[in-house]
Formats: C-alpha cells, sequence, structure tokens
C-alpha cells in the first residue's frame, strides 16, 4: 500500500498560535520552532527538531526556513488569522511538500502518514 500525508490539524480547520503570536498548521511543528525562538537559536536552524537528519534532511530544510523567512507574515501580531492561514507557505509550500517523499518533513511523516489504496 501506498502512504500520503493527510493533516489532520488542516481537515479540521484548526491551527495553533504560539504565546509570541506565531501560527503553526500543528503543535508538532510549533513546539521545536517555539522552543528555538525563546532560546534565539533560530537563525542557527537546527532541523534536528524535526527529526530529520543527512542529505534528506537537506532537501527538506527549505520548507522551514521558507517559513522563517517570512515569520512577520505568519504572526497574528502583525496580521489577522484569517490573512495568515491564506498565506503562501500554509496554502502552497507546507501541502506541496507532503507530495514529494524528498521533501516531506519527517516530523509530518511520523505524525500524519497515512496508508492508501493504490
Amino acid at each position: 500500500m501506498a502512504r500520503k500525508i493527510v493533516c489532520e490539524w488542516k481537515e479540521d480547520g484548526r491551527a495553533l498560535v504560539n504565546p509570541d503570536g506565531q501560527v503553526w498548521p500543528c503543535c508538532y511543528l510549533c513546539n521545536g520552532a517555539y522552543k528555538k525562538e525563546q532560546l534565539d537559536r533560530i537563525d542557527v536552524l537546527d532541523i534536528t527538531d524535526w527529526d530529520m537528519d543527512g542529505t534528506h534532511a537537506m532537501r527538506q530544510e527549505h520548507v522551514m526556513l521558507e517559513y522563517w523567512r517570512d515569520k512577520k507574515q505568519y504572526n497574528v501580531l502583525d496580521k489577522p488569522l484569517s490573512e495568515v492561514l491564506k498565506g503562501k507557505w500554509f496554502t502552497e509550500t507546507l501541502p506541496n511538500s507532503w507530495k514529494d517523499p524528498e521533501l516531506t518533513l519527517q516530523v509530518c511523516e511520523k505524525n500524519c502518514s497515512v496508508e492508501v489504496s493504490d
């Protein structure tokens, strides 16, 4: 059987807003990100917090780097939540990464992967 990513949070129309206003699609992605932000380590994006490793991780890294590059666009202190959720990262970058196993964040694969009939 094949596997695909089904984001339960997205399917339910939910998102998570951290105390600093950053919006995340789920708790799996926000926990490591919030820790990094609080430790002032985001400029040294340690992708291991998203359970990534090796060359596979380097291909996935752009998904998270794109979020951080435009992070003000994804903060409710700067924009209404409805606008944040219409942003490119939420509507294109992350969902499109789920279509390519080489780009899918391993945390998404680990927590949101389901078997589907071919």
